[in-house]
């Protein structure tokens, strides 16, 4: 019972990591493509609540950590919507895609 119970912990802290990096990244690609201008009001959010999923993670405060995931994973959404308007408006037969955005 302990076991299954560490594992899920293990589990989540590992999963909200990830949220954690591929937010980063994807702050960093969009840096590069756009400039770090165009993500600045993102930029500050995202990094405040990956700072709070971290935090909340050392402190074991597991419903901190769910809602700043949550949070964390609207605003990524808001953010690839913002990118998908951008790509839309300057879209020409020449420009591709950068592979994240796909």
């Amino acid at each position: 019972m302990e076991a299954v119970r560490r594992q899920e912990s293990v589990e989540k802290s590992n999963s909200a990591k990830d949220l954690v990096i591929r937010a980063q990244r994807l702050l960093k690609e969009i840096a590069l493509d756009f400039g770090s201008q165009f993500a600045s009001h993102y930029r500050r959010q995202v990094d405040n609540l990956c700072q709070d999923i971290l935090s909340s993670l050392e402190r074991d405060d597991e419903e901190t950590l769910v809602i700043a995931e949550a949070n964390l994973q609207d605003i990524l959404y808001e953010l690839n919507k913002e990118v998908r308007l951008q790509y839309k408006a300057g879209w020409n037969q020449d420009s591709i895609a950068p592979k994240w955005f796909l």
